[in-house]
């Protein structure tokens, strides 16, 4: 296992044990038995890998899936894996990445899907980030809440959006 991942899988698990903002470095690497130099070869502070692996997940989750449905359905996936890693994150200081997190995969989709849209640049941005930063901004407030997550819900607001993109502006 590479550094990283094991850096990652390890901050995943003290997580699950500790509140976010007390893991510290020093604990950190005390629990996987490496040198903090290690660490900070890799990352600078414990914010820095959290947000290494929302951009991993990122990058995997839109560039293994080609098709709306399928980065849907990934995303839709990652929630419910890593539910509980995502609730602890939601209520730390690291909030804002898991925000970014979500806004990145689905601005990501949204630009995609409109780029044949015959619509300029600047109202396909404004849709986009409308769009998103409902859709993220929703995510993060039921996962904060610990509200159940509702696959099929959230799949249909999805589709809503996306099917309302197609019949009002597509040009």
């Amino acid at each position: 296992m590479k550094t990283e991942q094991k850096l990652q899988e390890g901050i995943k698990f003290l997580a699950s044990q500790y509140p976010l903002d007390e893991i510290t470095v020093i604990l950190l690497c005390s629990h996987l038995n490496i040198k903090r130099q290690t660490f900070y070869y890799h990352y600078k502070d414990i914010y820095d890998l959290i947000d290494s692996i929302f951009m991993d997940e990122s990058h995997k989750i839109v560039s293994n899936n080609q098709t709306r449905d399928d980065i849907i359905n990934e995303l839709v996936h990652y929630i419910e894996e890593e539910y509980k890693f995502l609730s602890i994150i939601s209520k730390s200081n690291a909030n804002d990445i898991l925000q970014a997190f979500f806004y990145d995969v689905i601005y990501y989709q949204i630009i995609n899907e409109m780029s044949s849209y015959n619509i300029s640049n600047d109202k396909k941005g404004l849709i986009a980030r409308f769009i998103t930063n409902s859709l993220s901004n929703e995510l993060v407030y039921r996962i904060y809440n610990n509200n159940i997550f509702d696959k099929n819900l959230f799949e249909s607001i999805f589709k809503f959006f996306y099917k309302n993109l197609e019949d009002n502006i597509k040009g």
